[in-house]
């Protein structure tokens, strides 16, 4: 049995709050957040990008005091990443139409993993043309440093396009997409902002609401929960590791480990460089809490969640 059939067939029932494909039931849950600071942190980031119509109505929807969030995301890949994020966003979307009332509005959002360093995971792009060759880009991405830091240059732009020059199709459908990749590399300073640019320029008209955790609009929304986490900077890790020792009981591989004196927060020092933070006692290697307090009162996009505090980061600031 796969892990995907034992989670479908209720065998994983106790790792989970609800059952399987229990929609309803997570509709159904309260959530209490600050709804109006999230409806202005989405709007004026939407804002800032330029957002259709579409998606900053559902940003103004999310202030509404029994709102709901369909969440998914993806690391900011090249050419707007791998398909299957375009597919977890179109379903985000439908999901969102098909429950949402106007007592309980639910609304679409994507959430752009700029704060990931793993440049080898976004530099590239493959795509198949229709005359069945492929035609592969690989971009020379700085390592160890957030998506969301990297800095664009001309050069990419100019292989982007020598790529999708040599992409056979018909000219009435390559224009609007060599159009929409420039237009939206000029307008960005990042990596991550050209992702979210296209991502928008693809599904805002949907209501998809496109969010950047590391921009100044969005940031602050989860310093509450890092400094829980500063504060009991090993209890999340405890409970990854209690699961995945639960999980290989069961005959199952576990994704994720954390070490005994690793904590689930990275920090990016003065030289961009994300590193994961160790504790051992009340302190932590790169600095003392206080100071890692001040960087969070300061910046907080310089503190940022590990993979498996990410989700629970975005479960405890919105109202998913």
């Amino acid at each position: 049995m796969t892990l995907l059939e034992a989670y479908r067939s209720g065998a994983l029932r106790d790792f989970h709050r609800l059952e399987p494909d229990d929609f309803e039931a997570g509709l159904e849950t309260p959530h209490a957040s600050d709804r109006s600071a999230l409806s202005a942190a989405a709007t004026a980031y939407l804002q800032a990008m330029g957002a259709p119509k579409a998606a900053l109505g559902n940003a103004k929807l999310l202030g509404h005091p029994d709102s709901r969030v369909v969440m998914t995301g993806q690391q900011a890949g090249l050419l707007g990443g791998p398909m299957y994020a375009v597919s977890k966003a179109v379903t985000a979307i439908l999901l969102a139409r098909a429950h949402t009332t106007e007592a309980r509005p639910v609304v679409p959002m994507f959430w752009v993993a700029s704060q990931d360093h793993d440049a080898d995971e976004v530099r590239s792009a493959t795509l198949l043309d229709l005359s069945e060759q492929l035609h592969t880009l690989n971009l020379p991405l700085p390592q160890g440093r957030a998506i969301g830091r990297i800095r664009l240059e001309g050069s990419w732009l100019t292989q982007t396009l020598e790529l999708l020059g040599a992409f056979d199709a018909p000219p009435e459908f390559k224009a609007p997409v060599l159009e929409s990749v420039t237009r939206c590399f000029h307008l960005s300073s990042t990596y991550a902002e050209w992702f979210a640019r296209l991502t928008l320029e693809l599904l805002g008209s949907d209501g998809l609401i496109v969010i950047d955790p590391m921009h100044p609009a969005i940031s602050p929304l989860f310093a509450p929960h890092i400094r829980h986490e500063l504060k009991h900077p090993l209890e999340s890790s405890r409970a990854i590791e209690d699961a995945a020792v639960r999980l290989e009981a069961l005959g199952f591989h576990a994704q994720l480990r954390r070490t005994a004196n690793a904590t689930n927060l990275f920090l990016e020092d003065e030289s961009l460089e994300r590193r994961l933070l160790k504790v051992s006692g009340e302190q932590f290697d790169a600095a003392t809490r206080a100071n890692l307090e001040t960087v969070l009162d300061s910046d907080p996009s310089r503190l940022t969640p590990a993979a498996g505090l990410r989700p629970i980061i975005a479960d405890a600031t919105f109202p998913v």
